[in-house]
């Protein structure tokens, strides 16, 4: 996924956000993401209650854990 992205990812860190700060910011920089890009998202833990939303609204996600930083990215899903 991040090569099928390459040069069309937008970065955010939400790691020092606080609650629910976190959440929203994601999902206003996603309002705002052109079609052909990505989100990719530092966070410091899985957000299980963006997880839902982002379903909802079509996009899909993939996960990884790095020393104890989650890495994100989540992409619109086109049919």
């Amino acid at each position: 996924l991040l090569l099928r992205y390459k040069d069309k990812l937008i970065e955010t860190d939400v790691r020092n956000m606080p609650m629910p700060q976190h959440m929203l910011h994601i999902l206003e920089q996603l309002e705002q993401l052109p079609p052909d890009l990505a989100l990719f998202v530092y966070h410091k833990k899985i957000p299980m209650f963006l997880l839902p939303e982002l379903k909802q609204n079509g996009y899909k996600y993939a996960i990884q854990e790095n020393s104890g930083t989650v890495l994100m990215l989540i992409y619109k899903q086109h049919l």
